[in-house]
């Protein structure tokens, strides 16, 4: 008699969702978390663990595996001071403290590249502390990391940095692109169709009021569009054609969480939202069996 066995491969494949943290709400710092299905237009929530300190200003990214994380949130603001932990979330939903910055600070900006998290910008207790700007606008466009405008030695700047991502293991590759079509900071960046990229919102003390930008400017090209409102500080989770846009320095209550796809804005309703300054968003998308 012969004991046949056969061998079934699982297959996975990955499903994505936003996951929103932190942020400064009435007045007050946050620690919430918060997982939603943005792509598929649902509101519902993955239940998941508060982070170790309510922070805002901060930047997450996605681990996409790494150290078996799903994502780490780094640096950011608490109670008048400037923050250097490292928080990573678990395939839980729990998040634990797993390391330090090397310099405390809020306001950057963050990618996940290779076996490496890269950090630029920001500032630490009111002092910018190195050569990129000060909330800027980023994103990830074919082989490049673009870094849009910002604020550099107390001045504004319309200028677009681009780091070469296949130098960034060996080196800090820098160089610049054409300019925005004003000067801008605290903006967002998104993706939209055939690699297109769109700046949103943003400030300017010099033409904007304090409630910051209502344009959406397509990158290369003019103003393509408009934001219910003025916005500034804001995140942005994206994927394919979609993004999910959150937070708003000012927190005001028109300043919604919305969806950005095919150039059309609409509301998206966020549990708790009403709304939530400077909550900080990624993308992470988990393999599911099928």
């Amino acid at each position: 008699m012969f004991l046949l066995s056969f061998l079934f491969l699982q297959v996975y494949a990955e499903i994505c969702y936003a996951v929103a943290t932190g942020g400064r709400k009435d007045g007050h710092y946050t620690n919430t978390t918060q997982i939603v299905d943005f792509l598929r237009n649902s509101h519902a929530v993955k239940k998941a663990g508060d982070l170790p300190q309510a922070c805002a200003g901060h930047s997450i990214v996605a681990a996409e595996g790494f150290d078996g994380r799903l994502a780490f949130v780094l640096g950011g603001r608490s109670v008048g001071q400037t923050k250097d932990k490292i928080f990573g979330l678990d395939s839980s939903y729990e998040w634990t403290t797993v390391g330090t910055l090397v310099e405390a600070r809020e306001g950057h900006v963050s990618i996940n590249y290779g076996e490496y998290i890269y950090t630029c910008g920001g500032q630490q207790n009111s002092k910018i502390i190195s050569s990129c700007e000060k909330s800027a606008a980023s994103i990830v466009s074919g082989d490049k990391w673009l870094i849009f405008g910002g604020q550099l030695k107390m001045g504004y700047t319309r200028s677009v940095e681009s780091i070469s991502l296949s130098d960034l293991e060996t080196t800090s590759s820098f160089s610049f692109e054409d300019p925005l079509p004003v000067l801008l900071t605290e903006s967002a960046a998104l993706l939209g169709q055939d690699g297109q990229v769109f700046i949103t919102g943003g400030f300017n003390h010099s033409r904007y009021s304090d409630f910051g930008r209502e344009e959406i400017i397509e990158y290369g090209d003019q103003n393509v569009g408009a934001l219910p409102g003025g916005r500034r500080m804001h995140s942005v989770a994206s994927w394919s054609e979609k993004s999910l846009i959150v937070g708003d320095y000012d927190a005001r209550p028109e300043s919604k969480a919305l969806l950005f796809e095919n150039g059309e804005i609409t509301e998206y309703r966020l549990t708790g939202y009403s709304p939530n300054a400077l909550m900080a968003t990624t993308t992470v998308c988990f393999p599911i069996p099928i």
